[in-house]
């Protein structure tokens, strides 16, 4: 493997880059991997590279302006091989194997120093502005650079514009513990491109410490070890990264004492040292910052955003703890897709992408409302509303979003009649207390929530289909909406006294009107379901059930209560309490 180094007429337009296959590359001012942007005399697309057996093939784009140099000669096409350049422009491109690996062969260094960061943020540098004019590059560098390979050449590049004495700067990694070190990317000054062979002993002397350490093998030009003169080094120094993102990474500086004209002090690298600390300070920063974008990025693809904006800047796992609360709970079913998808057996994969749009219909309806998608069953979705933030609209917010996902579903349907017919969605919505929080093994877990109000809330799903209504409450939530900050009360009206199945208790069911055509009842509709209710719940089941068959006619709700008044003969059970058992889920 082979790397590339750009050199331009400036110390700061320098690029290094690895060649790791055989496929054409361009360099070109606008080049995709090999941009040259700082030399005019380079055509947007200038050169075609690759990678050969000895080295790379280099071939000029017809279309281009200016010759490339190849020995001092203009030539079209030509072989590469290590420690040989060629020249386009001003730009100056030379290729060296990529020869780098850590060793534990560095001799042990004379002087060993370690530099606090507190030590080193108090010294004052003696040459100020050239540092300063590096150093104001950073910003634009970072934001410039649109992968990990290119901000960490570019960072590569300040360091050695920045420590006049540094022969090469590395970024390695020391996280994995008992492995080898990893050598992210290295760079060095053109005239010293051979190899780079850190030392690990200082890298894990520095990363262990969280200081930074200084090995001196050679404080006299020529008095160096096999080492020092192999790598051109007879100093090195290694400044570890801050941070719990960047654990284990640092940046490795090494020099030699010949470019001093004189003996080394340590006194000497004082600024570099400090220049040295600022950029990975800078860089450090990058690398959080990365992360939690990178964290977040991936909690939004699992976490609402009031879970995301829960987690930010605290301590996830105290976040996410399971605790009991006051939870307004979901539950949306579509309903359905079995008779459909035997209408449709020749077009199967439509109907899926239709269903799988409609539970998205179901997921961001929920977290626009910031709710809480808890969990998925079989093609229902669970949402949840008053964790991990306390939300006091919390009944209010969930009435709103069913109200939500019903409308967006009519339009859907009208959108897609062909293969959405026949499917429908029911909703149910109760409140309570209940526990949530992050649940589940070593190996998996999810954020849900669980109690007699889940389950509530999944039986009122369910009976949606026997009354024949998009969205049904407790009285729980009914209540809470009413006792809302505006004091206003959503349209709704209750539709019986009901025994869930599988459960003991009987519970008021409410439905949430205003949702369609089909429950826009006029005031003396309502008035005359509620009094044959009542009627119903005190066992005058003859007069309530001539009520009920007149209100059938256009009543979904009301051809229920007739049906179970019918299957018992008109004669409510002896021991009935005026609840409706429901027959099932």
């Amino acid at each position: 493997m082979f790397d590339l180094v750009a050199q331009g007429k400036e110390p700061g337009q320098r690029w290094r880059k690895k060649i790791r296959d055989n496929e054409w590359h361009i360099i070109g001012r606008q080049a995709e991997t090999y941009a040259v942007p700082w030399d005019a005399q380079l055509s947007r697309q200038h050169a075609r590279i690759r990678l050969a057996k000895n080295g790379i093939e280099v071939e000029k784009i017809p279309q281009s302006v200016n010759p490339i140099f190849f020995d001092g000669n203009p030539v079209e096409k030509f072989l590469v091989q290590a420690n040989q350049h060629f020249v386009i422009g001003l730009t100056r491109f030379s290729l060296y194997p990529s020869q780098a690996y850590v060793t534990l062969d560095a001799p042990r260094p004379i002087h060993q120093l370690t530099f606090s960061d507190e030590f080193l943020q108090q010294l004052d540098y003696r040459d100020a502005s050239q540092r300063i004019n590096v150093l104001s590059q950073l910003p634009e560098l970072i934001a410039d650079a649109a992968n990990e390979e290119q901000l960490l050449g570019k960072i590569a590049n300040v360091m050695l514009q920045g420590i006049p004495l540094a022969e090469v700067v590395g970024m390695v990694d020391a996280s994995r513990g008992g492995e080898s070190v990893a050598i992210k990317f290295w760079d060095s000054r053109q005239e010293f491109s051979k190899s780079f062979q850190p030392s690990e002993s200082l890298i894990r002397e520095a990363v262990d410490t969280a200081t930074t350490v200084l090995h001196v093998w050679s404080d006299q030009a020529g008095q160096g070890s096999e080492y020092t003169l192999q790598q051109h080094a007879d100093w090195a120094f290694v400044c570890p990264l801050r941070g719990a993102a960047a654990k284990g990474q640092a940046i490795y500086v090494s020099g030699r004492v010949g470019k001093l004209g004189k003996k080394l002090t340590t006194e000497l690298l004082h600024d570099d040292l400090k220049f040295a600390q600022l950029v990975t300070s800078t860089y450090a920063n990058v690398v959080e910052l990365e992360s939690l974008q990178r964290r977040q990025a991936a909690l939004r693809s699992f976490f609402s955003p009031v879970v995301v904006e829960a987690i930010s800047g605290s301590d996830p796992d105290k976040v996410l703890e399971p605790r009991t609360g006051q939870l307004s709970v979901l539950f949306g079913d579509l309903r359905g897709f079995s008779a459909s998808s035997e209408r449709l057996s020749e077009n199967l994969l439509e109907l899926l992408n239709r269903v799988s749009r409609s539970l998205g219909i179901m997921t961001s309806c929920i977290l626009h409302g910031r709710g809480v998608v808890g969990d998925f069953h079989g093609d229902a979705v669970m949402g949840f509303w008053g964790w991990p933030l306390v939300q006091p609209d919390a009944a209010r917010r969930a009435i709103q979003t069913a109200i939500e996902i019903t409308r967006q579903f009519a339009d859907s349907q009208s959108e897609q009649a062909d293969t959405t017919e026949g499917l429908l969605m029911g909703l149910g919505i109760s409140s309570g207390i209940a526990v949530a929080g992050k649940i589940g093994t070593s190996d998996q877990v999810k954020v849900t929530a669980f109690g007699p109000v889940v389950n509530l809330a999944s039986r009122l799903e369910g009976m949606t289909r026997y009354f024949k209504v998009p969205i049904l409450c407790d009285e729980a939530t009914i209540r809470e909406v009413a006792s809302g900050p505006d004091g206003a009360v959503l349209p709704n009206r209750r539709l019986a006294a009901v025994i869930p199945y599988g459960l003991n208790r009987a519970t008021n069911v409410y439905q949430v009107l205003g949702t369609g055509s089909s429950d826009n009842f006029s005031a003396e509709h309502l008035a005359a379901y509620a009094n044959a209710l009542s009627r119903f719940e005190n066992r005058n089941w003859t007069d309530s059930r001539e009520s009920f068959e007149i209100l059938a006619e256009k009543d979904s709700a009301a051809r229920f209560v007739v049906d179970f008044i019918r299957r018992h003969n008109d004669q409510p059970p002896s021991q009935w309490n005026g609840a409706i058992s429901m027959p099932g889920k």
